[in-house]
């Protein structure tokens, strides 16, 4: 694999990362079930690296008199986004040992939908450069980039979008 292109974006510059093009990998549909995992175990630590970006913010606020991070809906937020990497780690576990055939489905858009309630912690704090939404962007492109290779080939269409697209045209749409 070599790069064929780097592109220049500001928010991955930010983390210390460049954005590339890279010829295609020979290995292809070989390794599908090891790249799972390993965008599966990146978005898990990125997620964990918003939840700690988010305390770090949180720690010295206050409101109503009381440390924001006391106030319950806060420390469910902090718990419910700790319990899912936990849950998804354990998840990644049992594939890595055979237990399980591969994570579940929805895995990629649970860990996004934390995402989106972790950046939430931070308000318009968090769309600053060093705020969650860098690290978020770069999950979100992991995802893009290589979750859909091994989620629906591009021979295989899903009967789900080929009901979106027929939907689609019968209103006189297009996509």
């Amino acid at each position: 694999m070599e790069i064929a292109e780097e592109q220049r974006d500001i928010a991955l510059s930010h983390l210390g990362l460049s954005l590339s093009r890279v010829t295609p990998s020979a290995l292809g549909a070989a390794v599908a079930p090891r790249q799972e995992i390993a965008v599966t175990v990146v978005r898990l630590g990125l997620l964990a690296q918003a939840l700690d970006i988010s305390y770090r913010h949180l720690e010295g606020r206050r409101s109503f008199g009381q440390k924001v991070l006391h106030h319950q809906l806060v420390k469910a937020r902090f718990a419910y986004a700790n319990e899912l990497i936990v849950r998804l780690l354990e998840e990644v576990s049992l594939v890595l040992n055979g237990d399980a055939a591969q994570c579940a489905e929805n895995t990629q858009a649970l860990i996004s939908e934390q995402f989106t309630k972790v950046s939430k912690l931070m308000g318009g704090h968090g769309y600053l450069l060093g705020g969650v939404n860098a690290v978020e962007y770069l999950s979100s492109m992991i995802c893009a980039v290589y979750a859909g290779h091994f989620v629906a080939p591009m021979a295989a269409v899903s009967p789900r979008f080929d009901t979106f697209t027929r939907t689609a045209a019968a209103m006189g749409g297009e996509l």
